[in-house]
This record gives structure tokens, C-alpha cells and sequence, in this order.
């Protein structure tokens, strides 16, 4: 490809469900694909602010993750014509998005999923006293888990009548504009 490429807000994540030779091979491979495109002069390889940049660094060295810049996720900038979703009661409206998926020992040595799941449980069920709505915004499949696991920490009466679950859908344009509409109708995204 002589035109300029731009591989834009790339995430990393290392899979469980690999292992030994297999997952040597697949490492390997992965890195000889950013360093053969990193070294080419019409290619630019971006990576999300995530954490994976520290992922990166932690399994191929900080020279390989240096060949890859860091950048603020940019799905938030998606689309400014989307009107916000309307709900019948009016009152302060507080997005989350519940990402337990970062919680394995291959991506986080030091975090504690029930905890942080306690402790947001805890802050969602404060806003809820304080009389804010709560929408869960899930993204990826896992986050419907986290979801389920904070209906169990906040109760069924809490969620059945201040909390809202975005619709979960990732097939086409109209999905993602009605995630928009969504996140466009909070105050406040956690």
C-alpha cells in the first residue's frame, strides 16, 4: 500500500483461552506485525488509552509498545446529530459503563473485581438516594455480566425503578446511534 494507513485506537487484551505454542506463535506473530508496519513511512499505528499501551509494554518490552501512540478512545465523537434519548420523568441522569473485563490476571495484577464491584454498587445506590437516574451502558458482551452482577449488589426494587439497561446491540448504524442517543441523555458518564 503506497497511500498513508492509520490503524486508530487499536486495543490489546490477552486471551485466556490461549496457550503454550499457540500462544507463542500468536504473540509472535503479532509482533512482527507491529514492527514491520511501524517501520514503514505511511503507516501509523495508534492505541487506545485504555491500558494498552502498560499491556503492550508488559508482555513485548517498552521499545515494541513505543512504536505505538497513544490516543483518548475516539468513539465519543462519533456522531453530534443523534438526538438524546427522552424518558417520561425528569430528573439528573448518570451513564455507566461497567467494564469487568479488564479484571483477569493477564491485564490487572493488583485489581479486585468484587471490590471495585462493591464500591461502584455503592456509589450507584448514593446517586440513586439522591434521586438520579442510572443508565448502564453496555459495549461488549461481558459488560451484560457486570450489569447482572450489579442488579444483584443494588437489589431488585433499586434497579427495577431508577436504573435503565441501554440495549445491547452491535449489528449495524441504527445500533449505534441508539447507544448515542443513550449517552446523550446523561448529565454525568462514569
Amino acid at each position: 500500500l503506497k497511500v498513508p494507513v492509520l490503524i486508530n485506537g487499536m486495543g490489546y487484551a490477552e486471551s485466556e483461552a490461549i496457550e503454550g505454542e499457540e500462544a507463542a506463535q500468536v504473540y509472535g506473530r503479532f509482533a512482527r506485525f507491529i514492527e514491520t508496519v511501524s517501520a514503514r513511512d505511511n503507516w501509523l499505528i495508534t492505541v487506545r488509552n485504555d491500558g494498552t499501551r502498560e499491556r503492550l509494554a508488559a508482555r513485548y518490552g517498552e521499545q515494541l509498545a513505543g512504536l505505538c501512540c497513544e490516543v483518548p478512545d475516539n468513539g465519543i465523537y462519533y456522531d453530534k446529530t443523534v438526538a438524546p434519548c427522552r424518558f417520561e420523568r425528569d430528573m439528573p441522569t448518570v451513564g455507566i459503563n461497567i467494564a469487568n473485563d479488564l479484571f483477569t490476571p493477564g491485564l490487572s495484577r493488583v485489581a479486585d473485581i468484587e471490590r471495585f464491584n462493591r464500591s461502584m454498587a455503592s456509589v450507584v445506590t448514593t446517586l440513586q438516594q439522591e434521586g438520579c437516574r442510572i443508565i448502564f451502558l453496555p459495549h461488549i458482551p461481558k459488560d451484560l455480566e457486570a450489569i447482572h452482577r450489579m442488579y444483584r449488589l443494588i437489589g431488585e426494587k433499586a434497579f427495577r425503578f431508577s436504573t435503565i439497561v441501554a440495549p445491547y446491540n452491535t449489528m449495524d448504524e441504527f445500533a449505534v446511534r441508539q447507544l448515542l442517543s443513550y449517552y446523550k441523555a446523561c448529565d454525568a458518564l462514569v
